[in-house]
């Protein structure tokens, strides 16, 4: 992949409070934000979700299959250069990942990160995945296609929701959950090996790291590793699981970033 010029956030400021950018994780899309746009928008920040290719027919410049994370990353440097600042970034999980990688190029006003994915969490959820599910993992592997793993409701619940979230939601969004690329999954599970962005303290930047308390995916070890390696500590949001922006107490996911937000302006 060619390398991205050194760009910066445009100037000017067209947004009331600026422009929050949510990047989704794995199986996930722009829906994965759809709790939190109503109090971002009635908060006075445009809020602009970014769906990453291969996934709700939108094409890339590579199939999914082969789609890494510093291409995810790319999409996003991409889009965002036309939308009005200060730019905020979120991400999810994954979404987090590529977010590390987008800082690189581009200096937003401020970062949250959400239940943020690393090769450490992601290498201990394939382990307990593999232990717990055998036969899904190794058709995931055996197919060449990571969205095999997430085969029932059941297996949904265990891994992005608490027991609190109601069924009928439970089912919309697992029937939502899209394919993944093979390629930034293996670059998660094997790290430097394969280029998997790392998390890095970068002066002067804000960042807010928030974890769900019963986060399956992402363990408390492994939100510290991320906490270290960026400098800031990690706040732990109760009676919640990875999918916190779209859990039963939603809520206090949108009050905990729209309140770090105030503090920074």
């Amino acid at each position: 992949m060619k390398s991205l010029p050194n760009v910066q956030t445009p100037s000017g400021n067209t947004a009331r409070k600026g422009t929050v950018v949510p990047v989704h994780g794995m199986y996930h899309a722009d829906w994965a934000w759809q709790k939190l746009q109503e109090p971002f928008e009635s908060s006075g920040y445009r809020f602009h979700p970014i769906t990453l290719s291969g996934r709700e027919n939108k094409k890339g410049r590579f199939p999914l299959f082969f789609t890494t994370l510093g291409e995810f990353a790319r999409e996003v440097i991409l889009e965002v250069q036309s939308l009005p600042p200060p730019i905020v970034f979120m991400g999810h999980s994954m979404g987090a990942l590529v977010v590390a990688r987008v800082i690189e190029k581009f200096r937003p006003a401020g970062v949250v990160l959400l239940a943020p994915a690393s090769a450490k969490s992601f290498r201990e959820v394939t382990i307990k995945f593999s232990r717990l599910h055998r036969k899904f993992s190794a058709k995931a592997f055996g197919t060449f296609n990571p969205r095999k793993a997430i085969a029932t409701p059941e297996i949904c619940r265990e891994m992005f929701f608490s027991p609190e979230l109601p069924p009928k939601q439970l089912l919309e969004y697992f029937g939502k959950l899209t394919k993944e690329s093979y390629i930034a999954t293996l670059q998660m599970l094997f790290g430097s090996l394969l280029r998997c962005p790392r998390y890095t303290s970068l002066p002067g930047l804000p960042v807010l790291l928030l974890g769900a308390e019963n986060d399956w995916c992402v363990s408390r070890s492994a939100l510290d590793h991320v906490a270290e390696r960026l400098g800031v500590p990690a706040e732990i949001l109760p009676n919640l699981a990875h999918d916190m922006m779209l859990d039963a107490q939603w809520e206090s996911v949108s009050s905990s970033i729209l309140e770090w937000l105030g503090r920074r302006r």
